[in-house]
Order: C-alpha cells, then structure tokens, then sequence
C-alpha cells in the first residue's frame, strides 16, 4: 500500500525502466479467445503493479489473467501522488497512456513541497527532476488513487490480451510441483504456469508461497488517510506539504495533498515499531497535529471531512525481502519496494511489474523458471532506496532518533532548497551524501 508522502519528489534514478530485450510496443498483437480456467500467466493483484505487468506482457504479444477481489472504481489507502518515476514509467510503456492520463480533469501538476514542523516554518522544495525533464515530462501530479487505479483499468481492459475478473477474491494457492500453481477463488479454481503477486503488504498469500517473509516492524510503517473539503490551500498553491512529528512519534509525520477539486489528502504515518511501543490513535494524532499546528488549525477551522479515515500496513525497501520463489514473483507492495523516505510505491510497483513481465516473457520462451527476478529488481531500485536506508540508521536505536529528531528541528529552516533538490535528484545518493561539500551547500543561504 500507499501510504501518505515522506519526500514525494523522490526519484533519483535517471537511468530507462530496463534495457526492453523483447520486441516493444506497436508490434502486431495475437487475438486470444477469453481464458479458460488454465493459463499461463495469472496476476493477482490489478492495482497499478499488476495492470502495468499486464500491459507489459500484452506488449510482448503474451495474454495474462487479472484476478481482482474487488470491483472498480475501489478505494485505496494512498498518498496520492504519482511522483516522477510513476510519469516516466507510463511514459516508458506508452507515451499516449501518460498524454491521456495528464488531459483527466482529476489530476493535477505539483510544482513543490513544503517541508515543516510543529515547531518551524521550514522549506519550499521545487519539483524538478532532470530525467522528466529531458523527456518533457511533469516533475510530480496529484490524482486519487480512485480515480487513478480506475484509469489503469479501463485502459488495461482495451486489450484484448488481458482479462481482468473482478470480485474474484484469491482463497488460497496450491504450488503443483515445478509446473504451476492451482488458485482457489470466490469464482472457482484456476491453474497457471506462472503466478505474479501485485496483492500488497501483509498479504496471506505472499506468505504461503514465499519463505522467510515477514513484516520486520522496524522496516514497515503504519497510516491512516482522511480526505477532506474546504481546507484553505498553501500560500503558495499546488504544492505537497510534509510536517515532522514530535520527538515521541519519529520517525513519521504529518502529509497533506491537494487535489484538481480543492479537496486534500491527510495522511498520518508512522513506523510500525514506533507504533507497537507507543500504541496512538492515529485519528486522534491527525486531528491533533492539525487543531495544535498554528498554520493549520487556521486553514483547516472550516474544513469538513470527507468519508470515513482508512488505514494500512506498509512493507518499506529498507531491508531486502525476497521477491520470488521459483516461477512466483512479488510486484511493488507485495515486495516490500516503497522507499521509506517518500512512500514511493506506486513507482516501484510499476518499474518491478514491468521487469516481472519480462522475466516471465523470456522463461515462458525457454521453457524455464524466471531467472534473477531479484538482482534485476534490487539493482534498478539501488539509488531509489538508499536514501530510506540511511534514515533507518538514523532512527536505528533511542539515542540516535533523539539526536536526529533535535538535528531536523533545529537545521529545517536552515537547509538550502537547492542542496536538498541535489539531493534528492542525485543519479548516485551515496556519492552525494559522502561528499564534504553537499553540507556546506545544504547549509549556504541562498
């Protein structure tokens, strides 16, 4: 899942999705009848993962079975933002599927982030990534998830390569040898060759199939999401907002998103450990911060709630889980792949469906298992999850989270924007967090 935004703009990874080693797009598709109840390809899962694997496949010229447990359009808890590799990535699949996305009236273009506290102003970060820019793409839209997953159906169900059943809830799976699997579900059983997982953190089935995976409290996080209307904007409009939580609360914090509408997304997130030993309502944490914040209890004093407050579970890419056992692979969530600095999973879900697609393209042509699923994974998202781990060990035991939490009040008023934009844009994190002169940047004035 999607929880609210620690960094939304993050991206730092200029390289292409992948080297594609199959034919691309525009090549002639293979009509395929509708599927019977065996196939080669089953994808549980059709959130932005799994239909981007979908597409993917169909691309290839290779049909695929989309199980679903809900109907569409369907809530998910998210921070609502498709950050700069969500836009590069739809425009790696298909430059029209990206152009018809940005004509929606839903979506919205962000031109930075504010980050604060409950105690200082902080910082306006702009939004501007270098690889989106070369492409003459956005830097970072707002849309919700409702509309967005919605979207990602509708134009995955044009395909005649995928059948998508909704309401078709996955029971249990069954490993048949070497050979596949057998899906118990709401509409019957299934058989599949291949089975990819895009079914999110904390999923049942993920831990039946995939050994030694676990939820690692310290690498996961928990939120709760609230929409609401009538929430005065920013001074400074169409931007993301970020607010550290007290000492007792980090690492987590307080995210806010607009939307095309002038509604908001409000999001309280917090580490799963931290949560564990602290035990918050999260409802009443958000509507604390906002009623205590002195800018937002002013923007917010008229505001009305919009729905009920949904929650989740989230699996951070601050430690490596495996992502496959023999010819099942994990996609985004299910994987673990959010970058724990700006809950960057609706990009992660894409670039790991799209390498799934292709794993499973060449082994369906062998005859074989999808072959290092996990390297390629892990090697595309290295620069896009190191950041996470660094604020890890920042927050490892008590005393380090106190001195990092006194650092962060004390400097975020001070940090120059443009030293955090080299940051956060950086094509090789660790070369720039290792070089003496960023931290004489991040602190110049200008």
């Amino acid at each position: 899942m999607n929880l609210g935004k620690f960094l939304p703009h993050l991206d730092n990874v200029d390289p292409p999705l992948i080297a594609y080693i199959l034919p691309q797009r525009n090549q002639k598709s293979i009509i395929f009848p509708k599927m019977s109840s065996k196939t080669q390809i089953c994808i549980v899962g059709a959130g932005p993962g799994g239909l981007y694997a979908a597409m993917r496949l169909a691309q290839l010229g290779l049909p695929s079975l989309v199980l679903e447990k809900a109907t569409f359009p369907r809530q998910k808890v998210c921070g609502d933002i498709l950050t700069s590799n969500v836009l590069r990535a739809l425009h790696a699949l298909d430059p029209s599927l990206l152009q018809d996305l940005l004509q929606q009236l839903w979506t919205m273009e962000l031109g930075a982030t504010a980050f604060g506290s409950a105690h200082k102003a902080g910082f306006v970060m702009p939004f501007n990534s270098p690889a989106n820019q070369r492409l003459g793409l956005p830097s970072c839209v707002t849309a919700r998830r409702l509309d967005f997953d919605a979207f990602m159906f509708r134009r995955a169900s044009l395909e005649p390569l995928i059948e998508i059943r909704e309401n078709c809830g996955v029971q249990s799976v069954t490993r048949q040898g070497s050979v596949g699997f057998t899906l118990q579900t709401s509409q019957g059983e299934f058989q599949t060759q291949y089975l990819l997982l895009a079914t999110g953190a904390n999923s049942p089935l993920v831990r039946a199939i995939v050994p030694d995976y676990n939820s690692q409290p310290a690498h996961s996080a928990i939120g709760m999401r609230m929409y609401f209307q009538g929430a005065e904007p920013h001074l400074q409009k169409s931007l993301s907002e970020f607010y550290l939580f007290d000492k007792k609360f980090m690492p987590g914090g307080l995210y806010i998103t607009p939307f095309a509408d002038g509604s908001v997304n409000v999001n309280a997130v917090m580490r799963l450990d931290i949560f564990q030993k602290t035990r918050p309502k999260l409802v009443d944490l958000m509507h604390g911060y906002l009623q205590a914040h002195p800018q937002l209890r002013t923007r917010f004093a008229h505001a009305a709630e919009e729905g009920l407050a949904s929650g989740s579970s989230l699996f951070f890419g601050t430690t490596k889980r495996p992502l496959s056992a023999g010819n099942c692979l994990l996609i985004g969530d299910a994987g673990g792949l959010t970058d724990a600095t700006n809950a960057n999973g609706i990009g992660h879900a894409m670039i790991s469906g799209g390498i799934a697609a292709e794993r499973v393209a060449v082994a369906l042509a062998a005859g074989l298992a999808p072959a290092n699923y996990d390297a390629a994974v892990y090697a595309r998202l290295k620069n896009a999850l190191r950041p996470g781990k660094v604020m890890k060990a920042l927050f490892a035991n008590p005393v380090m989270a106190g001195l990092s939490v006194s650092v962060l009040n004390a400097s975020l008023n001070r940090f120059n924007s443009r030293a955090v934009e080299e940051l956060v844009y950086s094509s090789n994190t660790a070369t720039t967090l290792l070089n003496p002169k960023f931290y004489w940047r991040l602190f110049a004035k200008g």
